[in-house]
């Protein structure tokens, strides 16, 4: 959303000869380089943040099973627990 409403200011800006100045012109278009750079950046953290859950949930849940079934199986570890 703020990405559309700079580029919307920005384009005013040009349309309105504001950016007439070549020093101007090179520092707006420097901000949105940074800009773009971001907005990629953080939709690509985003990416990954979401999907890197669901493999982590599924790893956690087979981890926490096979602790409780070693657990309650192994004779050693629990003597009233008989796999026969």
């Amino acid at each position: 959303m703020c990405f559309t409403i700079f580029n919307f200011i920005r384009s005013l800006a040009i349309a309105s000869g504001a950016l007439n100045s070549p020093i101007l012109f090179y520092e707006v278009k420097i901000v949105t380089y940074v800009l773009f750079l971001a907005v990629a950046l953080g939709m690509a953290f985003g990416f990954f943040w979401m999907t890197v859950t669901i493999p982590t949930a599924n790893l956690e849940q087979m981890a926490s099973a096979a602790a409780n079934t070693a657990f309650t199986i192994d004779p050693f570890l629990n003597p009233d627990a008989s796999p026969f």
